[in-house]
């Protein structure tokens, strides 16, 4: 591995320890002094993002070490970077890759090292790696690494336990390509938080070495990191980027024409993650389809639909769709075919996706609940039709949905106003019972599902109870978009509802009370199947999840 011929000394005989746990040739766990002088320098200067991480033992000794050394000169030309050249998130850690163990570059600025960020470009770069060294040298930083060698070994072992002894690096060697030599490196910290990030270096474009620096911000009673359960997926994320961007980028031009307009019509939830452009997007959107994958095909069918389903909440609705056609070309007969070949498809889905921008039910649905709900809203496509107007509850739902989903656009309909056809063009919510409400009876029917006196079922799962009330989503089995239902046995027992906590499941199941009290006594999710994610119900023998 290129990184371990490094004498990593900082000109101070600073030396990063090799871990002890076993690691495959081309991918190493281990923490980095210029990850963390780098990190450190930008918590110390201000940066936000390098400012959330949680309060530890590491963190008050580093704050205590460093504090008299708080107005170096390297904190004013930290901010001044940042301001004059956005040099924050990923760029710092871009850099930090491409030191060598004295602070010099390991690699020409002329012409500009391919993987280096390009917004370090115009900078004084040599003034400020001259100002670094000297911060390293006056704050004694070797002497600091040296004494928190223990905290840099939890996050390693902690880093380890999380990977199940996975590859993910030969992964994506083997479905993507690149049989050159390609060092892959995790590096934990505790300095960025709840953020990571994903650096590469390249040479005459081929990948020579990919970066994850992994945040962590969870620890356990005893003060230890913990590893978060989506740290393998976020690792598979960061390790992605090495492989999507320079993808991206061959085709660039191409990509742009139809990832701008994406990235335009929902700027705001981009921008909020800081995605700031179309090109980055399409970045996001190629490595999220490859995470999606790579749960599927190595973890689990439910890990990988869990992660779709959070892309999609983050406004990448297209996820799905892309993984799905990742799935061919992984699966392909020709093994001659590359991804670069195979690319021109990529941007025919986009195309499809810019197409069809203002379009209701384009994205697959995967749930939950909130979903169904947060999916809809601003969208004029959402229907949201009430109980029979003599029912007891009619009143309180129209109440329930002018409050949550008139405000957002939603059309509030009495029951008898949507026909089948109709039903099919538009994002749905049924409010009644299936006896006395035709369309929500439809839906079930088509379902295969059954509300009634004797209980509730979904499929072959059954819940016993005569006054049984479900809250469900599911792809709207008329036609696009999703449906979702709160629904009764009974309409006396639609009066509180919307009392029933719900929302991160596909669905709940509640039991009545008394008018307006009702209780949980069940919640889950609907299995999906296979690399379109197609909804099943759940088999008999399911356990139900109750509070």
């Amino acid at each position: 591995m290129l990184f371990c011929a490094l004498s990593l000394c900082l000109g101070l005989h600073l030396q990063a320890q090799p871990s002890p746990e076993a690691t495959t040739e081309s991918f190493r766990i281990q923490t980095d002094p210029r990850v963390e002088l780098i990190a450190l320098v930008q918590r110390m200067s201000g940066s936000p993002e390098y400012r959330q991480a949680a309060g530890n033992e590491y963190l008050k000794a580093l704050d205590k070490h460093f504090e008299p050394f708080a107005e170096h000169p390297v904190m004013a030309s930290t901010r001044e970077l940042r301001k004059d050249y956005s040099i924050a998130f990923d760029a710092p850690m871009s850099l930090a890759l491409h030191l060598d163990s004295q602070f010099r570059l390991r690699v020409p600025l002329q012409p500009w090292p391919d993987g280096l960020d390009e917004r370090w470009q115009g900078s004084n770069l040599p003034k400020y790696l001259q100002e670094l060294k000297d911060f390293a040298e006056k704050s004694d930083f070797q002497a600091f690494w040296n004494e928190q060698q223990n905290h840099f070994q939890s996050l390693e072992s902690a880093c380890h336990q999380a990977f199940h002894d996975r590859q993910p690096d030969r992964w994506y060697l083997n479905s993507f390509g690149g049989a050159h030599a390609v060092s892959f490196r995790a590096v934990p910290t505790y300095l960025t938080g709840p953020m990571s990030f994903g650096v590469s270096m390249r040479n005459q474009g081929r990948l020579q070495e990919s970066w994850q620096i992994l945040g962590f911000h969870q620890m356990d009673a005893q003060g230890k990191p913990v590893a978060g359960e989506s740290l393998e997926a976020l690792l598979t994320h960061e390790m992605g980027h090495a492989f999507a961007n320079p993808l991206v980028d061959a085709f660039g031009d191409s990509v742009d024409l139809y990832s701008n307009p994406l990235f335009a019509a929902d700027e705001a939830t981009f921008q909020r993650q800081a995605y700031g452009s179309g090109r980055i997007v399409a970045y996001e959107s190629l490595v999220r389809a490859m995470v999606v994958s790579y749960l599927r095909r190595e973890v689990s069918q439910a890990e990988a639909w869990q992660q779709a389903r959070d892309d999609q909440m983050r406004g990448f609705g297209w996820v799905p769709e892309l993984s799905a056609l990742l799935e061919t070309f992984l699966d392909r007969k020709d093994r001659s075919q590359s991804i670069q070949d195979f690319f021109p498809q990529i941007i025919a889905l986009f195309k499809n996706r810019a197409e069809a921008i203002g379009k209701p039910g384009v994205d697959q649905f995967l749930g939950p609940v909130n979903g169904a709900i947060f999916g809809s809203r601003g969208s004029k496509a959402l229907a949201v039709v009430l109980p029979p107007v003599a029912e007891p509850a009619h009143a309180y739902l129209k109440q329930m949905a002018s409050r949550f989903f008139k405000a957002h656009g939603a059309q509030i309909l009495e029951s008898g106003s949507l026909d089948q056809a109709q039903a099919g063009e538009r994002h749905l919510l049924l409010y009644g019972c299936p006896n006395t409400q035709p369309l929500l009876q439809k839906a079930f029917e088509k379902l295969n599902w059954r509300l009634d006196d004797q209980g509730l079922a979904f499929g072959k799962r059954q819940f016993s109870g005569n006054n049984l009330v479900v809250i469900a989503c599911h792809p709207n089995p008329f036609g696009r978009g999703s449906l979702l239902v709160y629904a009764a046995s009974d309409p006396a027992y639609l009066d509180g509802i919307h009392n029933l906590s719900h929302g991160p499941n596909d669905y709940v199941v509640g039991q009545f009370v008394q008018q307006g009290q009702l209780r949980m006594i069940a919640k889950g999710d609907f299995p999906k199947q296979g690399p379109t994610f197609q909804w099943q119900n759940p088999p008999a023998t399911e356990p139900a999840t109750s509070d």
